[in-house]
């Protein structure tokens, strides 16, 4: 629910200068809200001026849903400026209709009025993606973002507001036979006053891992609105720097997968294996790759050949880098699972040291 904040400034109705003065009206079910009379909080008269709300063009009263009262409350601030507000949902107005305040001054018998709109409430819901990966690795978990636009949960315009219930959420599999539901949580307005909520969904493989999910969807749905999107896995490429590096060299390892791209809002990792030989004897060190922004589903990292620095492997031979995609995008529905090993070489080239020796002659020679 919207609420209508009216700011009247009119230091006649300042009249205690060390107070914060309140002025206010009691409203009947029912009743019109035509000139509708104020007096000062705790008193019964005098009258020091009058409110309507009128629906336009023909100015016809708006009517209460209720019993309330409205009240009109100084700013400490700012002393003769007043703030009025008003819950539209205690008022019979229509979405995307024109209203009217009209205020008469007893004191001063001057009359001013305001315009407003109830713009339709319109509820939408989205997600943060079109489509979505599967998750088939234990300890891996899926956030998909839901959003939902509804002014009318926007109950109080000072704090941010919650959603707590309405919400439907269902998981679909290729042959769009219902298997699971799942839950939205932490829905929350995105600020104070936007009538805007987010929450999430998360998935883990007890979820997901099945390729009966394939080409199946989530669907989500609040208030008759809806969205949904499709499960679907995308094949992942493998690429290095170089082919050939020498001592002291870097190699920047670069992993597109965007089945690897769990969380929209924060960036990823994923892991690599780097084989290599050292002393004659074969080793492997694991090397995560951090994703390049969120929601890319590019993922880099890089290592230093050396002595000393991450990896040392034995002159002429190879270094190998692998990765393995556990989604591979040709994988049909209900089909099973392969993983696919990507694998990219990077030799070690040789050092001469004849060239060294003839090198080192040459400028003794000239010396």
């Amino acid at each position: 629910t919207d609420t209508l904040i009216v700011t009247i400034v009119d230091p006649d109705l300042n009249d205690f200068a060390d107070e914060v003065e309140v002025y206010n009206a009691s409203i009947s079910k029912d009743s019109d809200i035509k000139d509708l009379r104020f007096t000062r909080s705790g008193t019964t008269e005098p009258y020091y001026f009058n409110i309507s709300i009128l629906k336009l063009p023909e100015e016809t009263p708006v009517t209460a849903k209720e019993d309330f009262d409205l009240l009109l409350v100084e700013s400490y601030e700012n002393p003769g400026t007043f703030e009025l507000k008003m819950d539209l949902d205690n008022l019979n107005v229509e979405e995307d209709t024109s209203y009217r305040v009209k205020i008469v001054d007893y004191t001063s018998g001057e009359e001013v009025s305001v315009d407003f709109k109830v713009l339709e409430l319109a509820v939408e819901v989205s997600l943060d993606r079109s489509s979505y990966p599967l998750v088939v690795e234990s300890g891996k978990t899926l956030t998909i973002y839901v959003t939902i636009k509804d002014p009318t949960a926007n109950t109080n315009p000072y704090a941010k507001d919650t959603i707590t219930s309405g919400v439907t959420c269902k998981l679909y599999n290729y042959t769009m036979k219902e298997v699971k539901t799942c839950t939205v949580t932490d829905i929350e307005e995105t600020d104070v006053d936007t009538g805007v909520f987010v929450g999430k969904v998360e998935l883990t493989e007890s979820d997901l891992s099945d390729t009966d999910m394939i080409n199946g969807k989530i669907y989500v749905e609040y208030k008759e609105e809806s969205a949904e999107a499709r499960f679907v896995p995308t094949s992942a490429s493998l690429s290095v720097s170089v082919s050939a590096v020498k001592y002291g060299d870097s190699v920047k390892i670069t992993v597109n997968d965007p089945d690897a791209n769990l969380d929209s809002k924060s960036k990823d990792s994923v892991e690599v294996k780097i084989e290599y030989v050292e002393n004659g004897a074969s080793k492997t060190k694991t090397l995560t790759l951090e994703e390049t922004d969120v929601d890319t589903g590019v993922f880099e990292g890089e290592f230093t050949v050396a002595k000393d620095e991450d990896i040392y492997s034995d002159p002429a031979e190879s270094i190998t880098v692998k990765y393995v995609d556990k989604t591979p995008g040709y994988i049909t529905s209900g089909g099973s699972w392969e993983d696919v090993e990507l694998s990219r070489d990077i030799k070690i080239l040789s050092v001469s040291y004849t060239h060294l020796r003839a090198h080192e002659t040459s400028l003794h020679l000239v010396c």
